[in-house]
């Protein structure tokens, strides 16, 4: 399991634990919060697996846990039961204190998702700049490749890494296509010299579709492919 939180409710406190966004409980647990024996809830979630009202596989789970009996300290494999079983069995025997429970468990998860949710979107925006800062030092290794000497070459290489790089979370295609259309615009290479631009708008986005669906191992054939389109500037 991976946290545990303490949950009060008057007379009664309960460590409960928390992992697969539920709150899990034992039997013990169980027979604290609605105040009855351990075999109530026992007899209850025999029911309520022999009835199909849940299934046993994924709403338990085994965990070793340490615990005191007598003056001796012993690890034992203990039954931890999910929200849906605790709720389930609630209703049987004490409903209000179910739903108190129920509120009170609900509102934990909330903060875990959101706190998880929060974190991963951290990590996954410092993997993307990273990404990013890979994908820049590429462009301008190939940039500065002396056998990338025209310009078409570096417009080729600019598209392939922005979009095959994939340095954002989103848009890559766009945000490539529309890189390299600056490129060519700012030197001059854009257009054909009767005006025509030399890579039209479907074409474009054909282009930008194939770069992202290519495999990696057809890099120079994907570049060179795009700079034979802009040398011709027939499409």
């Amino acid at each position: 399991m991976s946290d545990i939180i303490i949950y009060e409710d008057g007379a009664i406190v309960l460590d409960a634990r928390v992992e697969n966004e539920s709150v899990w409980l034992s039997q013990k647990q169980m027979a604290q919060l609605f105040e009855v024996d351990s075999d109530t809830v026992s007899y209850h979630l025999k029911n309520i697996y022999k009835s199909g009202e849940l299934g046993k596989d994924s709403t338990t789970e085994k965990i070793s846990v340490v615990q005191k009996e007598g003056k001796r300290e012993v690890k034992r494999n203990i039954s931890f039961y999910n929200l849906d079983a605790i709720i389930s069995v609630g209703y049987r025997v004490n409903s209000k204190k179910a739903t108190q429970f129920r509120i009170w468990s609900t509102n934990i998860l909330k903060q875990y998702i959101l706190k998880g949710y929060a974190l991963n979107k951290t990590k996954l925006q410092q993997q993307k700049l990273e990404e990013l800062d890979k994908t820049i030092k590429l462009i301008k290794q190939g940039l500065q490749n002396q056998e990338l000497s025209t310009k078409e070459a570096k417009a080729a290489n600019l598209l392939y890494y922005i979009i095959k790089g994939h340095p954002f979370n989103d848009g890559n295609k766009r945000i490539g296509a529309y890189l390299f259309v600056l490129f060519l615009h700012k030197n001059g290479i854009l257009h054909k010299p009767d005006g025509e631009p030399k890579i039209n708008d479907n074409a474009l986005a054909s282009i930008a579709l194939l770069v992202a669906q290519s495999d990696p191992i057809q890099k120079d054939i994907i570049i060179k492919l795009v700079m034979n389109m802009l040398y011709d500037g027939e499409v």
